[in-house]
Parts: structure tokens; C-alpha cells; sequence
């Protein structure tokens, strides 16, 4: 019996094809905080995002493909964004793309090429800034001023926390009108804790993600109390393995895969964290 293919296996195969289409490939580029599994540009610079994922084609993982495309594009600054999966996709799986497919994709690249829209800011508020009503932020005017600064994510820093960040706490942010920040996809130069140190103190809020204990995390959140910024605590892992100082504390709880979910549940608590005085 064949050994099932890998995405190495698919990521070889596509490296190879973009190649010889004569478009500028890249293998995880650091691209405005997220880091796709490949990254193209054409002639024109117009810029494409390919991510792999071993998922099944669902309709849960077709909105999580939708969302993590849109971040690419309004995170990443990419002109189309594509999620490619093992199986074949059927007819009601936006979003994602089969084997199959990939061709039809490449093919259709420029034509798919979408603009972004401005986030508005909270200088929209203060000046009366005319606004698209489905781009403002929601929230209390201090939610806008607060949101001024950009949120922290303090998270594990692996590649199976990605759709934690791309589709939720991202997202999450940038509905009340602002942007959520990841140290390790910055470019600096100098000692890690202190730009971590640095951004905390910056920061409007911090989502701390908590599952597995890391100490990282927890010492990161710590730093973050002693200065007095706000925290929204969440956590993939059972929560009564926490210390204790944290377990009772109104973490939110979420199921990886699920992300999806946790977007809207962070965005109302972005709202509370930062309306209060």
C-alpha cells in the first residue's frame, strides 16, 4: 500500500510548479506577522498566499479557511490567499481547494486579486471621519481611544497555535478597530525579553493564551499585571491543570480546530476589557 502523501510532499510539488511558471517563491516568509507555508510574487508584484492544511473539507473548516484568507490579505498585504487541503473539495466548502483545483487557482491568481479597506482609527471618532458603518469599530468611544495602541497576543510560539492568532485574535482586534501584535514576527534587533517587556508596557491589552502552562506565557502575563495592562485570558488545555493564581481567573476556554468560534468571544471581551476605567 502507498504511504500517504505529505504536505512537504504538496509543498515540494507546488514550489516546483510556481517555478516554472517563472513567479518568485518563498517557503514560510514572515509576512506582516503571519507566516504562510508559501508565499509567491508575480512579474507585476502582486502577491499570492498558499497554506496547507491536513484538514477535512467541512463546512468548520471552510469558515476557517475563509477567515484565515481574509487575514492574509488584511494582515499579510497579500492579493489572494488560497488554503489547500488533501481531499478533493465539494460544491458548499468555500474557501478551500483540492489538489485538483490548484491549477484553476494559479491560473485565476490576478483576476482574484482583492483590495483591502482602511481600518478606521480613533482619530475617526474624535474628527467624525466618515466611516463605512460596517468597518466601525463597535464599542464605546473609549473602546477607540483605547484602541489607539495596538493588543499583544502572549501565546506558545508553534505552528499548531497559527489559527489561534490568524483567526481569532486578530480578527478580534481589528473589529474594534485596531491590531494585535506578535513579538516573534517582528524584525529587531537587541535582547527578546526586553522588546517583549518593551510591547507589553505599549500595549492597550494583552490576550494570553494559556494552554499547556508555558512558562513564557505566564511570566509574560505577570510583567504584564505588574504594569498595570489589562488581560484576556484564554486556554485550549484542561484549566484546572493552570496554577492556581490563574485557574480562577475568567479565562475563556476554546477547542483548537475551533478558533472560529473564539474570534467573536474575544472581540466582546476586547470591548469590556478596554471600556473599563
Amino acid at each position: 500500500m502507498a504511504s500517504p502523501k505529505t504536505p512537504e510532499h504538496y509543498l515540494t510539488r507546488l514550489t516546483t510548479q510556481l517555478e516554472k511558471l517563472g513567479l518568485s517563491v518563498q517557503r514560510e516568509p514572515a509576512l506582516g506577522g503571519m507566516v504562510p507555508d508559501l508565499a509567491f510574487r508575480t512579474e507585476d508584484g502582486k502577491l499570492g498566499v498558499i497554506e496547507f492544511k491536513n484538514w477535512e473539507p467541512t463546512v468548520d473548516t471552510s469558515a476557517r479557511a475563509l477567515h484565515l484568507t481574509q487575514a492574509y490579505r488584511e494582515l499579510a498585504g497579500a492579493d489572494s490567499a488560497v488554503v489547500i487541503v488533501p481531499r478533493d473539495v465539494k460544491i458548499g466548502t468555500p474557501g478551500l481547494v483540492g489538489p485538483g483545483a490548484v491549477n484553476d487557482w494559479l491560473v485565476k491568481f490576478v483576476e482574484e486579486a482583492t483590495a483591502t479597506t482602511r481600518a478606521p482609527t480613533a482619530r475617526d471618532y474624535r474628527t467624525g471621519a466618515r466611516v463605512a458603518p460596517s468597518d466601525r469599530p463597535i464599542g464605546r468611544p473609549r473602546v477607540a481611544a483605547a484602541a489607539a495602541k495596538k493588543v499583544l497576543a502572549i501565546m506558545p510560539f508553534e505552528k499548531k497555535y497559527d489559527d489561534t492568532y490568524l483567526v481569532a485574535m486578530a480578527p478580534a482586534a481589528k473589529a474594534i478597530g485596531t491590531g494585535c501584535r506578535r513579538v516573534d514576527k517582528e524584525d529587531y534587533v537587541g535582547d527578546v525579553m526586553k522588546r517583549v517587556e518593551e510591547r507589553i508596557r505599549s500595549a492597550a491589552a494583552v490576550i494570553a493564551d494559556l494552554s499547556e502552562s508555558r512558562p513564557n506565557v505566564l511570566y509574560e502575563l505577570g510583567f504584564a499585571h505588574g504594569a498595570g495592562v489589562k488581560a484576556v485570558l484564554i486556554c485550549s488545555t484542561p484549566i484546572g491543570k493552570l496554577p492556581f493564581d490563574v485557574r480562577n481567573q475568567n479565562v475563556i476556554e476554546y477547542r483548537r480546530g475551533q478558533t472560529f468560534e473564539l474570534q467573536e468571544k474575544l472581540r466582546a471581551r476586547l470591548i469590556a476589557v478596554l471600556s473599563e476605567r
